[in-house]
Parts: structure tokens; sequence; C-alpha cells
């Protein structure tokens, strides 16, 4: 069975993760059980849009470099032991540029990163919440998600 934790537990992870992430993202929400505000939660689930930056290439005196910021920030939470990576049920790790399966060190509570093109947001918000949030949502949103969910599409 997987294992549970309280939700303040689960807040306050999601808290220390997401200030960290907020410089680099366009956009952040902690999605899931922890959003409904469950009592007891399985995970910390994380989307975000992340800010892009261009840089110089330092192999490419002309050259130029799209840098994604938020990927940068978890790569630093993951060198300083904040967060670690972990493996899915099959025992293969999952971290790629859209999802990232990790786990908070300190707590060991699993953490799941879900990068989201900004078009697909409200999309994924709903998948990761659950149907009965659709009513709420507006008729454009609700629209789109009829029409298909394009993350789903090109997260393969």
């Amino acid at each position: 069975m997987k294992a549970q934790f309280q939700n303040a537990l689960g807040m306050r992870v999601a808290a220390e993760i997401c200030r960290a992430m907020k410089p680099a993202c366009v956009k952040l929400c902690v999605a899931g059980s922890l959003r409904r505000r469950k009592p007891l939660v399985g995970d910390v689930e994380v989307l975000y849009v992340a800010q892009l930056e261009t840089r110089p290439d330092p192999d490419n005196m002309f050259g130029s470099l799209v840098v994604n910021l938020a990927d940068e920030v978890i790569a630093t939470l993951e060198k300083s032991r904040v967060l670690g990576r972990r493996k899915n049920v099959n025992g293969s790790e999952m971290f790629g540029p859209l999802n990232k399966l990790m786990f908070h060190v300190e707590t060991g509570m699993p953490v799941d990163l879900f990068s989201v093109p900004t078009a697909t947001c409200p999309c994924v918000l709903l998948e990761k919440n659950g149907q009965r949030d659709l009513p709420t949502l507006p008729e454009r949103v609700q629209n789109q998600i009829s029409q298909g969910n394009d993350y789903q599409k090109t997260n393969s």
C-alpha cells in the first residue's frame, strides 16, 4: 500500500518547493489530493509553466541557447539534496522534460513535478484534480478539454 502523509506535512513540502520554483515559472500550482485538502496525501504534485531565457551559446560565438529556468531550479534542489529522484512502480526512473518523479529527501514524501505547456494548463489541472472541477471552469476551457488533452498526446 502506498504511504500516506499528513496534509500539513505535504503543505510544508509543497511550500518549500514552490518558494524555490516560483521565480523560474510563469505559472505554478499544487494539484491532486493536497489541493483538494484531503487529510492524508500520498504525494505532492506540482504543475508549472517554466520561464525560458535566451543566453549566449558558450560553444558558438554567434549562437544562443534557450534555457528552461525551472529545470535549473530543480537541478539545484537535487544537487543540494532537497529533492532526489525516485523510480516508478516498474522500477524505471522518470525524469524527463515533462514529468519528474522525485522525493523530498528530509521527509521521504514523493514529489511529482509536471512541466505543462501554457495552452494545456487547465486540462492538466483538471486531469490531476478530477472531473468534479469541470463545472467551475470557464466554457472556453471546458471546450478545450472536450477536444482532448494535448498534454497527454505530447507526453509519450
